[in-house]
């Protein structure tokens, strides 16, 4: 029964995302750079990401705490992707849980007095070895 409710809830959180409310005006802290990450393979391949972070129009505050959690952020970003596989990241099945997980992630773990709305990949490319 847990496993089901956890299921309901978890579908439901990814629909949010697939379909969030579009008209909700945010800024995006654009400033994490891209990263160029191995993925946890044999043969590792590279995933180069760039992720933009979505606020609330005009939070100047939450804007500070992500400028100050900067390191911590991309700390826990090239953390996650190691753990990925390549099948994994090329799926673009899996997008929306990676948006998900990232955001949930950063709000739970690393923000304390603000939290992001939305995240975005302005770049996702997964290179394998040949």
């Amino acid at each position: 029964m847990k496993k089901k409710i956890f299921l309901i809830i978890l579908f439901i959180s990814f629909i949010s995302i697939l379909g969030a409310d579009t008209s909700e005006k945010l800024d995006w802290y654009k400033n994490l750079g891209t990263f160029q990450i191995f993925t946890n393979d044999e043969k590792p391949a590279t995933v180069r990401v760039e992720i933009y972070l979505g606020y609330k129009k005009g939070d100047k505050d939450c804007l500070t705490e992500i400028t100050n959690r900067q390191v911590e952020i991309k700390q826990f970003i090239r953390m996650y992707f190691r753990k990925k596989t390549a099948a994994e990241l090329k799926n673009p099945a899996n997008h929306g849980l990676f948006i998900l997980e990232i955001k949930e992630a950063i709000n739970q773990n690393i923000l304390t007095n603000s939290f992001i709305r939305s995240v975005k990949f302005n770049q996702f490319d997964v290179v394998e070895q040949k």
